[in-house]
């Protein structure tokens, strides 16, 4: 968490040789289990698919969001990853990251 990062959103940040990428979500009122682990498989998948930090951070951290975000809909405790499965290959909700 940055000090610039406001109490009501979460930052995911990536490392790139020089260059460090923040990406900023809203922060949804609930905590799962494994979203970390969805994170990091995730972002690494799509590392090795294009190669570039600033593009895993975008895709990983989008479809971790809706993932959570109807996990949080559904009232669930575990992550609703076959549900929101649509989601993880292409989020409904793109964000951006900023270099920083």
């Amino acid at each position: 968490r940055l000090e610039s990062t406001p109490p009501d959103a979460l930052d995911m940040i990536a490392c790139e040789g020089e260059a460090l990428w923040r990406l900023q979500t809203p922060k949804l009122p609930i905590s799962v289990n494994g979203s970390g682990d969805l994170v990091a498989a995730l972002f690494f998948f799509h590392w090795l698919r294009t190669g570039s930090a600033a593009e895993a951070l975008a895709s990983a951290g989008s479809a971790v969001y809706a993932v959570v975000a109807a996990t949080a809909e559904a009232g669930a405790r575990e992550l609703e990853i076959v549900a929101a499965q649509d989601e993880i290959v292409s989020p409904s909700r793109r964000f951006v990251p900023e270099r920083i």
